[in-house]
């Protein structure tokens, strides 16, 4: 009350020319001040925050800081940026499996590829959207949490396993990839691995690249230190999918010159299962959406859509260029990883072998941010989620790497891994889990028809899962 009568006195005090004058003061500062801080050259990855209306309901309000178009899209991407969200979150999918999408297309046609895509789509996009509306409701940000809190703590146990698995056959894809690549790269500039000596060539260089890189690479625990390996990443697929739509052409017409034709509707068969599995694989990324959503600077529902959005457009358009630019330059004879096809009579494709190496460098370092998440479950299960002590990280990363290293050694063809974890590792992960979440995280009873539905869609997706595991142990066999 005090306040207020000295307040109405100063301002009776005040003549009435000063007390405007000060009013425009005030609100010129004000102007000034709001300004500034959009036009802040060092505020360019960053959304000003504007004071909170004490609602704790509501997200705080930020202005967004003017900026040129070129600065917008090629200024430099800081730590907990959009742009950096939106890479990172796009490398984790991409890797060997997007460059196995011609192959998943030769095993079930062009035409019916194409519908199992958009369905395998639509489910990892909706199931994506449900953990991120899930952990902002209980206001966790972990996937793990997530179970725990709705599922409960047992079946976390289960989804750890099948994480770990996950992870595991997604290094192995890596490195029999880097593996293939590096024979290539040997015979194509050195003349050298003989079919005689293609084995202990392979051991050397599995071996090689496991001390130099992948061991020191998978002891970092902050992916955000490889943030710019991941741009790089996407921009070298990027690269790789130019040049495979640039020469298909080139493959088609030679293709059509040897009166060959184009079978738009092959045999049904199990194939299907192979289509399904690689084109899951190849969206599986929401046990790795969390560590991107909290390096976000003001991670807000929005700013997290809007990574979401934007890394899903971006993968669906390149997913979609390198599975059918590949299928229609080598159609039935697609390889299981397909920059790995022979070049064109008479031309040496040197495009492609630049693809190659980048691709080596690459895959190493989103190999690391896929180990990282694995660590994350070794943590849960054997130490009490607290932090694992140096030493025994150390020993943990030696020997998963040793383990994935000697396992890949023996498998000849990278289906048969994205077939076993394409199968009831992603399904679970990908789909199981995070319809649970929302089914036990809603208010709706059970039995309420949108919960049987999704109920059924977890069932139908589950017998998938099995069936693709059990085709690939008996392919192995």
């Amino acid at each position: 009350m005090e306040d207020k009568n000295l307040t109405s006195k100063n301002n009776e005090d005040t003549p009435k020319g000063k007390t405007d004058n000060l009013d425009s003061i005030q609100a010129q500062s004000s102007i000034g001040n709001q300004t500034d801080l959009l036009n802040n050259e060092n505020n360019e990855n960053d959304d000003v925050a504007l004071p909170s209306d004490g609602n704790e309901d509501s997200e705080p309000a930020f202005i967004t800081p003017i900026k040129t178009c070129f600065k917008r899209y090629f200024g430099s991407i800081g730590p907990g940026s959009l742009r950096g969200g939106i890479f990172a979150m796009a490398s984790i999918t991409f890797g060997s499996g997007c460059l196995s999408f011609p192959n998943a297309v030769k095993s079930s046609g062009p035409v019916l590829s194409i519908f199992i895509f958009c369905i395998v789509l639509a489910v990892s996009y909706w199931t994506l959207t449900l953990l991120i509306k899930a952990g902002r409701k209980l206001q966790l940000n972990d996937y793990n949490d997530l179970i725990v809190a709705t599922i409960g703590n047992k079946f976390r146990v289960f989804s750890d396993i099948n994480n770990i698995l996950l992870c595991l056959g997604t290094i192995m894809s890596y490195q029999y990839t880097i593996s293939g690549f590096s024979t290539d790269l040997a015979k194509d500039f050195f003349d050298y691995v003989p079919e005689s000596d293609t084995s202990m060539f392979k051991f050397i260089q599995m071996f090689s690249c496991m001390i130099l890189f992948q061991i020191p690479l998978g002891l970092l625990k902050n992916i955000s230190k490889l943030q710019y390996a991941s741009i790089i990443g996407v921009f070298t697929l990027l690269y790789v999918i130019i040049v495979v739509t640039i020469e298909m052409p080139f493959y088609l017409t030679n293709f059509l010159n040897g009166d060959n034709t184009i079978i738009w509707f092959p045999t049904l068969n199990f194939g299907v299962l192979d289509t399904f599995a690689i084109f899951t694989f190849g969206f599986s990324s929401h046990n790795g959406i969390f560590p991107i959503y909290q390096e976000l600077k003001h991670p807000t529902k929005r700013r997290a859509f809007k990574v979401l959005n934007r890394a899903v457009t971006l993968e669906v358009i390149l997913y979609l260029l390198i599975a059918y630019a590949g299928f229609f330059s080598t159609f039935y004879n697609s390889p299981d990883v397909f920059i790995r096809r022979p070049d064109l009579p008479g031309f040496n494709d040197y495009f492609i072998k630049i693809g190659k190496i980048l691709l080596i460098i690459c895959l190493h370092c989103i190999m690391a941010v896929n180990y990282n998440i694995m660590r994350q479950s070794f943590k849960f299960m054997f130490f009490n989620n607290e932090t694992i002590p140096f030493y025994t990280d150390v020993i943990i990363t030696i020997s998963t790497y040793i383990i994935s290293n000697l396992l890949t050694f023996f498998i000849m063809n990278i289906t048969t891994i994205f077939n076993f974890i394409g199968g009831i590792c992603t399904i679970v992960i990908t789909t199981f889990n995070p319809i649970m979440i929302n089914i036990f995280s809603s208010e709706l009873p059970l039995t309420h028809y949108t919960n049987v539905l999704k109920f059924i869609l977890c069932f139908i997706w589950s017998a998938l899962g099995i069936a693709t595991t059990a085709k690939s142990i008996v392919d192995f066999i």
